[in-house]
């Protein structure tokens, strides 16, 4: 088996914040289907957060990551900006949750020398696992289509499918309840296996299984018509490998450009054969972009609101998620950040991300780190470059499941820098 691999010898007991945050992986591709059994599933990922909270405070530390500020102070925006707002704490229960969990989490754990390799690995191999078994029941999906009706019942969401003229094609939802979603979940997952892949450097076997889980990640991605996680698989792959290049041998540079190759070569043949996928490709351009339902009303929400410094500033307030506060919902990414907290909230959110790019660039020039962090730092990283495409287009500052995996990758990426150098 690959150097990757989870093997316990003596420490049979598992680390509690391994559990905790494993767990909350696990939960959140999985939780709209929990809620279509037993209803309130969303406060299972809730409960989750508390604990981890709740851990971070007995366990404190008292070394606050400086990151962390960036959080503080959108949740201090958030509050300003609901206070209009009907329901304060779901405003802030959808865009601060995961940031303020992160924030406490990370800044009370310590990756020690025993613990460190085995609570990095866990967490990569989880996102992993868990994107696979989403992408299994895709394609279960994708051949018997009524099974998203015994999942949901026959109330299934607009975005279901996908209309071009008289052709009318079924968008995979599989445990997402929503196209987009599941194609972001499944970028996330392809991140996951790259980063496997390059850990994996005895196991022959082992590689090409994760090569193969990429495609089939892929594949799902595709049928999910979401051109927003086309894009975003696209970054997540040019940013992988344009940093991980420089660290492979000749011969394994020149094995990865004949496979890149052969991909392309074989998703140019499959987008070709299929009229819908072509098409929604096809309409990926800035005339499509620019006469978007959401790019419009973005325009239309800014023309129409009187903006002062204030509002300049801070924003216009937080609007809930269904817009009954009035506030305009125009699920456009930045757009929706910048009209809700202002320049402040861009300022925020490009912080803590700037903030990450230069660690990752910093572990990768040290000496001193092993492959390991060198490699789930990138893992993490590309999932942060993947966030910026998608918010180009959606507002996944809020949504699952990028608004947990943004903030995770961050604070994975400060917590490897500040505990790293450690014998595997």
């Amino acid at each position: 088996m690959g150097k990757f691999t989870i093997t316990i010898k003596k420490e049979k007991t598992l680390f509690l914040p391994q559990i905790l945050i494993c767990l909350l992986i696990i939960v959140i591709p999985v939780t709209s289907v929990l809620n279509s059994f037993v209803g309130g599933a969303g406060w299972i990922k809730d409960f989750i957060c508390l604990a981890m909270c709740f851990f971070a405070i007995v366990k404190w530390r008292n070394n606050i990551l400086l990151v962390s500020i960036c959080p503080v102070l959108y949740l201090i925006l958030v509050v300003i900006g609901s206070m209009f707002n009907d329901n304060v704490l779901e405003s802030i229960r959808y865009r601060c949750e995961f940031a303020i969990t992160f924030a406490l989490f990370f800044s009370a754990i310590k990756f020690t020398s025993k613990r460190k390799e085995r609570i990095i690995k866990s967490i990569v191999i989880t996102i992993y696992g868990i994107g696979l078994l989403v992408a299994i029941i895709a394609v279960i999906e994708f051949f018997n289509p009524t099974v998203v009706h015994k999942i949901y019942g026959s109330n299934l969401t607009q975005h279901i499918s996908v209309i071009f003229g008289v052709n009318t094609s079924n968008r995979l939802v599989s445990t997402m309840a929503n196209p987009i979603n599941l194609g972001l979940q499944m970028a996330i997952s392809c991140a996951a296996a790259l980063g496997l892949f390059f850990l994996s450097d005895k196991g022959k076997v082992e590689k090409v299984f994760f090569a193969a889980s990429c495609l089939l990640f892929i594949w799902v991605i595709a049928f999910t018509y979401s051109r927003t996680a086309y894009l975003v698989v696209a970054t997540i792959f040019a940013g992988f490998f344009l940093l991980q290049f420089k660290n492979v041998k000749v011969q394994k540079k020149l094995l990865i450009l004949i496979l890149g190759f052969i991909l392309v070569i074989f998703l140019y043949r499959f987008i070709s054969q299929n009229t819908t996928l072509a098409t929604r490709i096809g309409n990926i351009n800035f005339q499509e972009f620019s006469s978007n339902t959401r790019f419009n009303r973005a325009v239309l929400a800014f023309k129409n609101s009187k903006a002062s410094l204030l509002n300049i500033l801070f924003g216009f307030g937080i609007g809930d998620t269904l817009g009954e506060s009035g506030q305009y919902v125009f699920e456009f990414g930045f757009a929706s950040l910048l009209y809700e907290s202002g320049i402040l909230g861009i300022m925020i959110y490009a912080g803590a991300i700037i903030k990450s790019m230069f660690s990752c660039i910093y572990i990768f020039q040290q000496k001193k780190y092993t492959m390991l962090e060198k490699n789930v730092a990138l893992t993490f990283l590309s999932i942060i470059l993947g966030f910026c495409t998608a918010m180009v287009t959606e507002d996944v500052y809020m949504q699952l499941p990028y608004s947990m995996y943004l903030w995770m990758s961050i604070f994975m990426i400060e917590r490897i820098k500040i505990d790293g150098c450690f014998k595997i």
